[in-house]
């Protein structure tokens, strides 16, 4: 991707691999998948302004993040760079025994009432979410496939 098209990108995918989308701006820490930006997310996204992406692809990349403060921190960024209306898409190991440990890499597994604690409308985020420091989210789908991978989709809420 060129400089002119990664300045008027609205469309980011973290944690690319090898894995590149056309009309993305395809980001990875690593420079092995040859990136258009390598970069560590758990550093935020300083090179993004506020509500700077209509849509952002995370596939098999947030169960990566530990510590907790860390994810909080990558989660609440995505918060900030997402324009209102706009898409945060993507899949997560769920606690299924076909893929829970599977990756030696994943650090945290995800059940789909967990999108509780980032939804806007659910008590979970009222009552704990909030407390953790969450942004507030609308949370439209959390399900969990035949593979046993939660597909989920959000959009940054009370922006």
């Amino acid at each position: 991707m060129d400089k002119i098209q990664l300045e008027n990108s609205r469309y980011l995918q973290i944690g690319c691999g090898k894995q590149h989308i056309e009309n993305y701006i395809n980001m990875d820490m690593s420079d092995f998948c040859h990136p258009d930006i390598q970069h560590d997310i758990t550093k935020g996204f300083p090179m993004f302004v506020d509500d700077r992406f209509q849509e952002v692809l995370a596939n098999g990349i947030l169960e990566m993040i530990h510590p907790n403060n860390e994810f909080l921190f990558v989660l609440n960024e995505l918060w900030r760079i997402i324009q209102p209306g706009g898409h945060l898409i993507g899949q997560v190991p769920s606690t299924d025994k076909r893929v829970v440990g599977l990756d030696p890499f994943d650090k945290r597994w995800f059940m789909e009432e967990t999108f509780n604690y980032w939804n806007v409308n659910e008590h979970s985020w009222k009552e704990f979410g909030t407390q953790y420091g969450f942004k507030p989210w609308t949370v439209l789908k959390a399900k969990t496939n035949e593979n046993g991978i939660i597909c989920f989709d959000m959009m940054p809420a009370n922006k």
